[in-house]
């Protein structure tokens, strides 16, 4: 069965995105590979250009921007304060909040390739360099940095050719932030371990619970669950009942609140390398179970459906590599899932994506935003590489004033007029004395609905007893002109209720 449990409501082959933005570097060139590693945060992106050339050949740089409603405000372009050439600074990044971390794959530190990673915080909008994380064990060719991710005061850091526990079996470092310092905690391994895992592929984590995938476990591949209580250990590893070998189950993982997904873009749903995604959730008893299995509606041969993943609340995004606009062109399909059902499924392929750009070999959603790689668009020269920012849901009632049909609908982020302020803030009315656009002053009507009733009475005897849930303002309570709101305003809002 191509997928457990599916129910379209509806699908868009391909969907006009009115908020798009196109992004380029502002100084990219020829094989940058601008777009190899996205992440997206509330106010800000990253972007990684691995094989940009400022320190060196290839020694690598990252470009973080601050946006707005799909503007950009402000772009800052960071580059390792040691880097050299082949350092490949930027193959990964994550950010969370105000910290920013970044993988330098190449870096020679613990001799050639062991890999470091470097950490940039945030302070006025502007990015500066924090610290150097290296691994205390650290050796050639260990990769420190194949993959990184964030979350609170946790960074996971994995190291896929670490040999502690075999050949290329691999091993994930945590640093946990104290005191403004990020210590090295702890290393980790998979107890199922064996030459040429890979384990570390990919790294996701979230509260206290680490996801780490191992591509070529038993040649099929598999996810470890590591939870913190005073230490971390393994609670979990999940290898899908129907997997088969060089499926590369866990080439892409993201953990999102209760919800793990993974992607298998080698798997065989219908054909070779069509590639697919399994949804997990963890319920009472801290175990991931499989909910969902997802295919696309138009899998084909060697799509690769499945090469990137993320998901943010019950949204998940998914790159493929499939040959729409082009061979090797990719798409993104987005998923909005309730449950153990996909209530809609979207796909979206920008109309410039042409032959190997690869657009969608990485992806990161926040809140209504999707942040898409490109890192093969040719746009500033071969390989200068391009990400896509748009908004991918929206609201679809029209009296709400961020309307937009063409948007996934989402009515729970729907934004309306309040107080007679129209959708850009201004008072379409009179300010009364407590300064409420078109309000009746101090006349006890507590709600501004223009009628005073009990419904004030009652707001009031709750702002007395501190009980009050609403949005009150204070200068209407007051009746009494004394500046203290108490029960003498309540009986003079009897007594004009009564006189009326």
């Amino acid at each position: 069965m191509k997928l457990t449990n599916r129910i379209i409501v509806f699908y868009f082959i391909s969907i006009l995105f009115s908020a798009e933005s196109k992004i380029v570097a502002f100084d990219g060139a020829v094989d940058d590979r601008f777009g190899k590693a996205v992440s997206l945060s509330a106010n800000w992106f990253a972007i990684g250009a691995n094989r940009d050339d400022d320190n060196g050949s290839n020694s690598g740089s990252v470009y973080v921007y601050k946006y707005e409603n799909n503007a950009i405000l402000s772009e800052q372009k960071l580059v390792a304060f040691d880097g050299s050439d082949n350092d490949y600074f930027g193959k990964s990044l994550s950010l969370h909040d105000n910290w920013l971390v970044v993988s330098s794959l190449y870096d020679n530190v613990n001799g050639e390739k062991s890999g470091s990673v470097y950490v940039f915080n945030l302070l006025d909008d502007t990015w500066y360099f924090h610290s150097k994380l290296v691994p205390p064990d650290g050796q050639p060719f260990d990769r420190f940095g194949y993959a990184v991710d964030i979350y609170g005061s946790i960074i996971a850091v994995s190291a896929v050719y670490d040999d502690d526990v075999g050949q290329d079996a691999g091993s994930v470092y945590t640093y946990r932030l104290e005191n403004d310092i990020w210590n090295y905690e702890s290393k980790l391994f998979s107890s199922y371990a064996s030459d040429g895992d890979f384990f570390g592929i990919c790294v996701s984590c979230e509260e206290n619970i680490i996801a780490v995938s191992a591509i070529y476990d038993d040649n099929i591949g598999s996810v470890s669950l590591f939870k913190y209580d005073g230490l971390w250990s393994e609670t979990q590893r999940i290898i899908p009942q129907d997997a088969q070998e060089y499926d590369l189950f866990g080439n892409s993982i993201d953990l999102n609140n209760s919800f793990l997904i993974v992607g298998s873009f080698h798997d065989d749903s219908i054909y070779n390398n069509s590639g697919s995604v399994y949804v997990y959730k963890t319920e009472n008893d801290n175990l991931y179970n499989q909910l969902i299995k997802i295919s696309p509606f138009d899998e084909s041969l060697n799509d690769n459906f499945g090469q990137s993943v993320a998901i943010y609340d019950n949204y998940i995004s998914v790159g493929s590599i499939n040959d729409d606009n082009g061979v090797n062109s990719g798409s993104v399909y987005i998923y909005n899932l309730y449950e153990d059902i996909i209530l809609n499924e979207f796909k979206y392929t920008p109309e410039d994506i042409s032959d190997f750009d690869e657009f969608s070999g990485s992806v990161s959603l926040f809140e209504n935003n999707l942040l898409v790689g490109a890192q093969f668009d040719d746009d500033l020269g071969a390989s200068s590489g391009s990400a896509y920012l748009f908004t991918y849901k929206g609201c679809s009632e029209q009296n709400a004033c961020n309307y937009d049909e063409t948007f996934i609908s989402d009515n729970s982020i729907c934004v309306y007029t309040e107080n007679n302020f129209d959708c850009n803030g201004e008072c379409s009315e009179l300010v009364d004395e407590c300064g409420v656009c078109g309000g009746m002053g101090v006349s006890g009507d507590i709600n501004y609905d223009y009628v005073i009733n009990i419904v004030d009475v009652v707001l009031i005897i709750e702002y007395i007893l501190q009980s009050n849930i609403h949005d009150v303002n204070h200068c209407s309570l007051d009746i009494s002109l004394n500046g203290i709101v108490n029960v003498t305003d309540v009986i003079m809002l009897l007594e004009i209720i009564l006189n009326e």
